[in-house]
């Protein structure tokens, strides 16, 4: 009888806990979903290319999340789109890179581009470009591998590296 006691309540907890989570996953969406884009050096850099596109890029690292959770997804999207939308008038391609916060990558960071590109691949989280204020690319990567691709809604298979 003892034994059954604690199965009864061992059972109770179980599916109080399952029941919990399900209402906290049923009061989520992208707006609630917490994500926070803290700038990285060298924050923007601007460049012209072929003598007539004026580019720029944005730099921004915040705490790795689960890519295959949709609401980050969407609040992820949500979040760059009202970047993008603040600042990419007059530019050719618009372009944003969010990295993993890491004991190298974070608010003391002082690097410029070129210490970035190809070395922290593997801290990615995201790559998104709009070509002429046209979102054209918006990547998920996980290891230095594209994993999802936004624009497609899909997970990326085989996974291909990104550079």
């Amino acid at each position: 009888m003892f034994i059954l006691n604690y199965s009864v309540l061992f059972i109770f907890l179980l599916i109080s806990a399952c029941a919990s989570h399900s209402l906290e996953s049923l009061a989520a969406t992208p707006e609630t979903v917490m994500i926070n884009l803290s700038p990285l050096s060298p924050y923007q850099y601007e460049f012209i290319a072929q003598d007539v596109e004026k580019n720029t890029i944005y730099y921004f690292f915040t705490e790795r999340k689960n890519w295959q959770n949709k609401l980050f997804r969407e609040a992820l999207e949500k979040r760059l789109a009202a970047i993008q939308a603040k600042g990419s008038e007059n530019y050719t391609f618009f372009s944003v890179y969010v990295y993993a916060r890491t004991e190298q990558l974070n608010k003391d960071f002082k690097g410029d581009n070129k210490s970035l590109h190809g070395i922290y691949d593997a801290d990615l989280i995201s790559y998104t470009r709009w070509k002429q204020g046209e979102l054209d690319i918006f990547y998920l990567i996980e290891s230095g591998n594209v994993v999802f691709d936004l624009l497609k809604n899909t997970a990326v298979s085989p996974r291909w590296e990104f550079d």
